[in-house]
């Protein structure tokens, strides 16, 4: 599961324009991932949140922003759930990155302060 989320990442860079083989491919391999996660048990289950906050922000960087959004939520529901502070803190950070590519600098800077916000809770837990 792991492989395939950081073998989508790696098509995805190669992604040269929204749309492209590369960035198709990224995609199959992003919902893999997050099925075998899904579908798994253990450790595979542990990456869920990982995953869909990446597979998010893959989705963003494609402009398909309505199909990102519920990704990113449900990676910060899971993470905090599980008392994942950085992947609370990463699916928000891409949130906001979502937010900014879409001109909405409002949310943009809600998200970021979210994501400072968790940070800060976490360190001070520990």
């Amino acid at each position: 599961q792991e492989a395939l989320r950081y073998f989508a990442a790696a098509r995805h860079s190669r992604s040269k324009r929204v749309g492209d083989v590369a960035a198709m491919e990224a995609e199959e391999n992003f919902r893999k991932a997050t099925e075998l996660a899904e579908s798994s048990s253990g450790m595979p289950v542990a990456a869920l949140p990982g995953t869909l906050a990446d597979f998010c922000h893959f989705l963003s960087t494609q402009q398909r922003f309505s199909e990102a959004v519920p990704l990113c939520h449900r990676s910060i529901a899971l993470s905090r759930a599980a008392g994942k502070v950085d992947a609370e803190c990463s699916a928000h950070e891409y949130l906001g990155m979502l937010h900014d590519m879409q001109g909405d600098a409002k949310h943009a800077e809600l998200s970021f302060q979210k994501a400072v916000d968790v940070a800060e809770r976490g360190c001070a837990a520990h």
